[in-house]
């Protein structure tokens, strides 16, 4: 089917003088069409009193090769229609399209971030830039790069958040159209795809422009109605329908206006039209085999206020040429290897002009007689008893029959057999340039076109409907296809199979083989594949046996029509393969199930009792209801948390498959289970295991529920420790507590001494707070610190022909056409700094010989080297001589060299780099390498480098590596000092704390600060002490003590303390009493009280006590208020 699609734009005024009175139409002349054309016509009307919601809008699109425009006609790409649809609004607007073919959301995200392993932003059309072109609305359309590149979801549903995050904090708004379908030939990774679509309709609601679901078919790729033709893009009428749900979306945040309705009149019976009701139309143009002619109708638009516009619709119906019954040579341009041209004979039915849609499709591949050479073999001697010499010669089928010819070469490429891929697309070309039905697509393959039929069915299992084969191969160079998981793959697909039991050219093991493992799959496929084996047949003699019948009760082409994709595939609900489970803890429950199929997994906890419905459970609501949620994968594995301890609860689970449309279970599956009362403490699931470094350990371990670790690291090795005192924190020179869950978790403790031996001590209670009466204890040594060897300049040598490889981080080295010695000077390193260091190449001389440099294209890529390096490779029959000059004789260098080739066979190559030998073999090598350590120079900075061949006439490389290696200095600090304690001895302070016992120990350094903040170099009082203790004359009352450890290199360790010592005594003299100075009664229930106090410079206040008797003790009891004046009035 080809579609064409028109965009009429219409502008209805409310009054008679308008600017806008005239419309805008973005059509003019005729419509031509064809008899069985199908073809669509967009409307979309504007009404000229609209209030326009944003002054000025401007408004950014963020996306890829579909918003760029690609795969529609010039002009017809969505933003392009968007940006005539908002021009016909007559108002100012601003709309900029930074968008670039191939990028991803990571291309998208703020300038800063540097992903690791993924694309950088791009600084000139990130969500930064486009926030600084100060946008109201941006729209982000990625379809399905991110997916093509390997990134997983929640990497696209971060990067989304955080576009949306930075644009909504500026108060932009940002809309994210869903993913589009994509032809990828994995159904799992089309399957992605949908579930990333129904999730951004999910988080964002209004902002989110759905598209997937009217683009895709029931098997996950674009509908052949929108599909350009290359499995990715969409066609005119694919991208207008994207700009009507743009337009649908963004009109309520733009404009506020009037509603249009639309309506025909005059239209032929072929011209139906579908008013959407938010200001868009289509009208679709069926015309049938009879309806050649000239049609004039009219399309009007009607705003709320009864104002309208017509506009004549003028059309040509030219008559349909008759092909029923014929055979033609078409082609169409295939991609692979940088694309081509493949030549295919397409069979029209019989009856085909009477009805021209709709037609069941057979795929016919030929056998390695008619491969190479011309496209009419198929139809000449070489072809007989093939599908399309019998068609040739007159032979009629109920089908559209497409016989496509194997080149010798795709893409220039050689192929000793069909290409799969180019096999691939020549259907998605199929579904896009012909009406046919593809529910209904067949393919039936002799001998190596039965091989091409297997090899297809196992990368397509859900594209055919049923398959035959003719003594094929499915033991192939590509892989055993008997052996699993192949078979079962494509048990689900009706498969019947032929083989002569006297065909000399293909051995029939590779028929029952094959058949026998389709049909041992469990559960065995239902019906069983068929294997047919006629008697006295040969190789040649069954094509013709089963293509030339027509009419037996077994013939295929009968066989073939009783089935369709709708009557292959289960169309049943999932069923369980796992079903689901409850593991139960005090105040949890984890929850696991697997289905057998992609699909979503419904589940809901209820109060025990609850009888919720379907609907309840698919969306986590009911009476009872306390937790739930959909799983989106197979998988369920989802822990309920803060359940009540013993209690009965029901756990509901119901799945669906991601058929469209879906199909559900009928009825749900109930679990119930009790949460136990938790008494017991936690034990360990594994570990603890600890890793001891040079300053640090680390601790591993895992426990069967949430709760606390707690620790303590003791000098002394001899002790007894109870998990009480551990949940105390009073023990040890150090320790501390962590709170845990039950997954495996890491306990780091540093700043210990090198080479000390420790006694670590932990233990473990849960949430609850039973406490284990396990003490796991560990003595162990800490590390000295080992001196390493790092690489510092290192100058990477790429072997090429004239082709520069332009790689910033290698040296080109030429080694083409010379002969004597070549060299190249100042060689730069991988950061692109001069050396000084020279490589030169031998030819022809000193029994040195280059014969030349082969090109491995891209055969050996996403190897241990840059593809550009792993591209070329020097070859010799000999041996071939290099030497680096301007090293240094002081300085150790490793060398890596290595060598590849693609092909077959064994290039063992010996490669020698000082006199010391290695060997590697070469052939499809993209990931091994021969490295020499420890390489000196000689006196005068010279390397001799050569590579030979072993046993073989060819020896290779490609790539040579040098790299400076440096010894690094020790960087690590000592051990903080322990036990540190401090004392007032007369007026001096005596500091004490335990040796540093590392071998690499210098000094301890003392602080003295008036406060707890950390101390900063001005309050260092002494360094250079060789004793664990030291005794201080303070200057201030105030003295907060800090110690550090230094070793030889000169690494002080952090801070041990601080201890607190103030040297102001302590004051025990009480303020001498008060003198009463007057004592009056006043009435009958009032005294007044005066007095003089001692006049002590630390008086803080005086305590008044009363009582009915003398010689009362002063206790609380008896005291009556606290004063700081010298007077008080006693009520009462």
């Amino acid at each position: 089917m080809r579609t064409l699609v028109f965009l009429l734009f219409y502008l209805v005024s409310n009054s008679l003088i308008s600017q806008n009175n005239t419309p805008y139409i973005d059509y003019s002349g005729s419509i031509n069409l064809v008899e069985n054309q199908i073809s669509t016509l967009s409307v979309v009307a504007f009404d000229d009193d609209v209030i326009q919601l944003i002054d000025n809008p401007h408004i950014i699109v963020l996306g890829s090769s579909t918003a760029a425009g690609t795969g529609a006609s010039t002009e017809n790409g969505w933003v392009w229609q968007f940006d005539e649809y908002l021009s016909g609004f007559d108002i100012p607007y601003t709309l900029t399209n930074l968008s670039v073919s191939g990028y991803n959301s990571y291309h998208f995200i703020p300038s800063g971030y540097a992903p690791p392993g993924r694309p950088n932003p791009d600084l000139t059309r990130n969500i930064t830039h486009a926030l600084a072109l100060d946008p109201d609305i941006i729209v982000v359309n990625l379809p399905s790069n991110d997916v093509a590149n390997g990134f997983s979801a929640q990497e696209t549903y971060n990067n989304f958040h955080i576009i949306d995050s930075i644009a909504t904090a500026q108060g932009v708004s940002v809309f994210f159209t869903t993913t589009q379908p994509r032809n990828f030939s994995n159904l799992s990774t089309r399957q992605e795809l949908k579930i990333k679509a129904d999730t951004i309709l999910s988080r964002y609601g209004s902002k989110a422009i759905s598209l997937y679901d009217e683009l895709a078919d029931p098997n996950f790729r674009i509908k052949s109605i929108y599909h350009s033709g290359d499995g990715i893009h969409l066609n005119d009428l694919g991208h207008t329908y994207i700009f009507r749900q743009v337009a649908d979306i963004l009109y309520p945040f733009l404009f506020d206006g009037d509603s249009i309705t639309f309506s025909m009149t005059g239209n032929p019976g072929f011209a139906q039209l579908t008013d959407y009701g938010d200001r868009t139309a289509e009208i679709i143009l069926s015309p049938g085999g009879n309806s050649a002619g000239i049609y004039d109708f009219t399309l009007t638009a009607t705003d709320a206020n009864n104002n309208s516009f017509d506009e004549t619709i003028h059309l040509i119906i030219n008559e349909f040429g008759h092909v029923g019954g014929t055979q033609a040579l078409e082609s169409f341009n295939y991609t692979i290897n940088g694309g081509g041209t493949m030549d295919y004979y397409v069979y029209y039915p019989q009856n085909f002009d009477a009805n021209p849609s709709n037609w069941p499709v057979l795929i016919s591949l030929h056998g390695n007689a008619e491969r190479g050479g011309s496209s009419t073999k198929l139809v000449q001697s070489e072809g007989e008893g093939s599908l399309a010499k019998l068609l040739h010669d007159g032979a009629q089928l109920p089908f559209m029959v497409i016989s496509p010819h194997m080149s010798a070469f795709i893409g220039g490429v050689y192929q000793p057999g069909w290409n799969i891929d180019a096999l691939e697309e020549l259907v998605d070309h199929i579904k896009v340039e012909y009406d046919i039905d593809s529910t209904r697509i067949y393919m039936t393959g002799f001998s190596a076109g039965g091989a091409a039929t297997w090899l297809y069915l196992v990368n397509n299992p859900d594209q055919i409907a049923a398959a035959t084969v003719l003594a094929g191969l499915s033991n192939l160079a590509e892989g055993n296809l008997q052996q699993a998981p192949y078979p079962c793959l494509i048990k689900e697909i009706p498969i019947k199979v032929w083989h002569g039991d006297e065909d000399n050219v293909v051995n029939i093991s590779h028929s029952t083989n094959m058949v026998n493992a389709i049909n041992s799959c469990d559960p065995a496929p239902d019906p069983e594949v068929e294997l047919i084996i006629p008697n006295g047949v040969g190789h040649d003699e069954l094509r013709t046996m089963v293509h030339a019948d027509f009419t037996s009760p077994n013939n295929m082409y009968d066989w073939f029509l009783s089935f369709s994709l709708d009557s292959v595939f289960d169309l049943k609900p999932p069923g369980f393969v796992s079903a689901p489970e409850i593991a139960a803890g005090s105040d949890f429950a984890t929850i696991t199930a697997e289905i057998d199929e992609p699909g979503k997994i419904y589940f809901g906890l209820y109060e025990y009792g609850s009888v919720p419905s379907v609907e309840d459970i698919l969306t986590s609501t009911g009476s009872g209801f306390v937790d739930g949620g959909v799983s989106d994968s197979r998988f369920l594995d989802y822990t309920f948390q803060d359940l009540t301890n013993f209690t009965l609860y029901d756990a509901w689970v119901i799945a669906q498959d991601l058929a469209n449309p879906p199909n559900l279970q009928r009825d749900p599956v109930l679990v119930q289970f009790t949460t136990f009362s938790d008494t017991l403490p936690p034990t360990m699931q594994s570990g603890p295991q600890v890793e001891v470094s040079t300053g640090a350990i680390s601790v591993n371990f895992r426990t069967n529920e949430p709760g606390n670790v707690y620790w303590a690291l003791l000098g002394d090795l001899d002790v007894d420790v109870a998990s009480h005192q551990l949940q105390q924190l009073s023990v040890g020179i150090q320790h501390g507590q962590k709170s845990i869950g039950s997954n495996l978790e890491s306990l780091e403790v540093t700043g210990l001494a090198k080479e000390s031996t420790y006694n670590f001590l932990m233990t473990i209670d849960d949430v609850e707070g039973n406490l284990s009466d396990s003490v796991y204890q560990f003595e162990f040594t800490t590390l000295p610190v080992e001196t390493t060897v790092g690489a510092s300049t290192v100058i990477n040598l790429n072997l090429i022909n004239s082709t520069s490889s332009n790689l910033d981080e290698w040296n080109d080295i030429n080694v083409t056409g010379f002969s004597g010695y070549k060299s190249f000077n100042n060689l730069l390193d991988e950061d692109g700094n001069e050396t000084g260091v020279s490589f030169t190449a031998i030819n022809g001389v000193q029994a040195s010989s280059i014969v030349g440099v082969a090109n491995n294209n891209s055969s050996l890529a996403n190897g241990v080297f840059p593809d550009e390096v792993l591209q070329y490779a020097a070859y010799t029959t000999g041996g071939a001589n290099f030497y680096f000059e301007g090293l240094d004789p002081t300085i150790e260098y490793s060398v890596q060299l290595h060598g590849g080739r693609s092909g077959s066979g064994s290039r063992l190559t010996s490669f020698t780099v000082q006199g010391e030998s290695q060997q590697l073999e070469c052939i499809n090598n993209n990931t091994e390498v021969v490295t020499f350590d420890e390489v000196f120079s000689n006196g005068n900075g010279r390397i001799d480098i050569q590579f030979s061949n072993i046993n073989s006439s060819w020896a290779y490389m490609n790539a040579i590596v040098i790299s400076e290696m440096i010894e690094e200095i020790d960087t690590f600090p000592p051990g903080v000092p322990s036990n540190l304690s401090a004392i007032l001895q007369g007026n001096q302070i005596m500091i004490n704390w335990d040796d540093n016992l590392e071998t690499d120990f210098h000094s301890y350094s003392i602080y003295i600060t008036a406060d707890s903040g950390l101390p900063g170099s001005g309050d260092l009082i002494v360094n250079g002490l060789s004793q664990s203790e030291y005794e201080y004359d303070p200057i201030q009352q105030i003295n907060y003590i800090w110690v550090s450890s230094v070793d030889n290199t000169g690494n002080e360790s952090s801070l041990s303390g601080p201890i607190l010592i103030s040297t102001e005594p302590i004051d025990n003299t009480p303020p001498s009493a008060p003198v009463i100075n007057e004592l009056t009664v006043i009435g009958i229930d009032s005294i007044y009280l005066s007095w003089t106090g001692g006049g002590e410079a630390d008086l803080s206040g005086y305590n008044v006590y009363r009582s009915q008797s003398s010689g009362f003790p002063l206790t609380v009891a008896n005291l009556v208020t606290t004063s700081t004046g010298t007077s008080y009035t006693d009520i009462g």
